[in-house]
């Protein structure tokens, strides 16, 4: 199910995010856990020869979070205006055979580099 609001709120986790002050009630939400968001994903054969290179690119992402593929980690995403590419090695062939974690962690020290409506004053 997608939600143009978040997928908090598509969980029912959360009230609507742009309502009132639902954004500062749910606000523990945000920074009291450390998220998870994992999917599985195929590689076929091509991609797997000795001469392939495959990476895993983010053009935006939150940042404070942990990056993994086969629970091999890749990295720590710390500024989510830097564009991340992770070298994938050690993909397995087959449909859904690949697993892609993103963890994001309150606990990763970021040094303040996030988008100003991030924090919820901005357009609330």
């Amino acid at each position: 199910m997608h939600s143009d609001q978040g997928d908090e709120h598509a969980a029912g986790k959360i009230g609507e995010p742009l309502h009132e002050n639902n954004f500062l009630r749910d606000e523990e939400l945000w920074n009291g856990y450390t998220w998870t968001y994992k999917t599985s994903f195929g590689v076929d054969s091509s991609a797997l020869s000795s001469t392939a290179t495959t990476r895993l690119v983010f053009d935006g992402i939150k940042m404070g979070a942990h990056v993994r593929v086969n629970g091999v980690p890749l990295g720590i995403v710390k500024d989510q205006f830097l564009r991340y590419s992770f070298a994938l090695e050690g993909l397995r062939e087959g449909d859904n055979a690949n697993t892609l974690e993103v963890v994001f962690d309150s606990s990763i020290d970021v040094s303040g580099r996030f988008m100003a409506c991030s924090g919820g004053w901005d357009w609330a």
